[in-house]
């Protein structure tokens, strides 16, 4: 970990993440594809989901199939649905398949149907493709939802600027028998705007209204184990709810674990009690691609796989000489 103490250094300007259509300039709009759902039945506590087809998936090569995890949420059963012959960014399928919800005096709020999407053999923390909510209502008619990283219907939680950086060993220096060479991976966390404010309550004790300050915490997480985690100094709020931190985290791995591989960036409010209150989480690879956002749009166009498909910022950093800065909203 090091943070650069240097404020007067000009900060890089960013280029926000956007699909290669639908002329999205908001990056929480960019999705990893979309998912068609319908609720077919209710009964009791059991709920019958219909899974009518994908689209606008990120290219994952290879991928062997697909498998799609349902549940209704908080608290629900999961099952779990195996595509094993499904490729590329579209994917016609017409599946039912049963879930149970859990009890009423469990549920809190209206309850969620969850649908998550996973490349099979990488079923593990933050490697999924995406997630898709839809709410708990009666049957009706099939909804095309976008697939996304976060698991909550949330928004506003504010934007951070993120560089990463991909630097490759020379294969001709590796040491005799070495047989995997080694990534650099580089990331700069630079500035964040907007967050959400604070609530004083959750975070000091006795309601004491003192101030809050927010850091930021960098993990490697490779096949679902954590492998490193670095924190940046602590910056004082409320006095902006803009903060820059100027911190740079270096991550050393082979290159095998590249396709396993995911960087995940939190941001949290603290207090001199030790309490902390989470803002929000950006996740970094392991798929370099994105899908096309339906753009809250129940009929959008039929994705194309040339035009629906761009570079995520993991794989940009991952296929582009030098640093790419980008900016990224944060999600739950």
């Amino acid at each position: 970990e090091s943070c650069s103490e240097d404020e007067d250094e000009e900060l890089p300007e960013a280029t926000c993440v956007r699909p290669a259509t639908g002329n999205i300039s908001n990056p929480a709009k960019e999705c990893y594809g979309s998912i068609t759902l319908q609720i077919l039945g209710r009964q009791g506590r059991w709920v019958r989901v219909g899974v009518c087809g994908l689209a606008g998936l990120p290219w994952v090569g290879g991928s062997g199939g697909l498998m799609l995890e349902v549940s209704v949420e908080p608290g629900g059963r999961t099952r779990w649905l195996v595509l094993p012959h499904a490729h590329g960014p579209n994917v016609k399928v017409k599946l039912e398949t049963v879930v149970k919800s859990p009890r009423e005096s469990k549920m809190k709020k209206k309850g969620l149907v969850k649908v998550s999407v996973w490349v099979c053999g990488r079923v593990w923390r933050y490697a999924a493709i995406g997630h898709a909510l839809m709410l708990l209502t009666d049957p009706s008619e099939a909804l095309i939802l976008p697939l996304h990283h976060h698991t909550q219907l949330t928004d506003d939680l504010g934007v951070v600027e993120v560089s990463l950086r991909c630097d490759y060993s020379d294969a001709e220096a590796e040491l005799p028998g070495q047989t995997h060479s080694e990534v650099t991976l580089t990331l700069e966390v630079l500035r964040a705007k907007i967050l959400r404010l604070h609530h004083p309550s959750v975070l000091s004790k006795a309601r004491k209204k003192d101030s809050a300050d927010v850091v930021c915490r960098v993990a490697l997480w490779v096949k679902g184990e954590r492998i490193e985690r670095e924190s940046s100094s602590p910056v004082q709020m409320p006095v902006t709810h803009d903060p820059v931190f100027r911190c740079r985290s270096v991550f050393i791995l082979r290159r095998d674990s590249l396709q396993h591989a995911a960087i995940i960036l939190k941001l949290l409010y603290t207090s001199k009690w030790g309490v902390e209150d989470g803002v929000g989480k950006v996740q970094l690879g392991p798929l370099l691609y994105l899908g096309n956002s339906p753009d809250n749009s129940n009929h959008p166009p039929p994705p194309d796989y040339n035009t629906s498909i761009t570079l995520s910022h993991w794989g940009q950093a991952l296929k582009t000489p030098g640093a790419t800065t980008m900016w990224h909203h944060l999600q739950l």
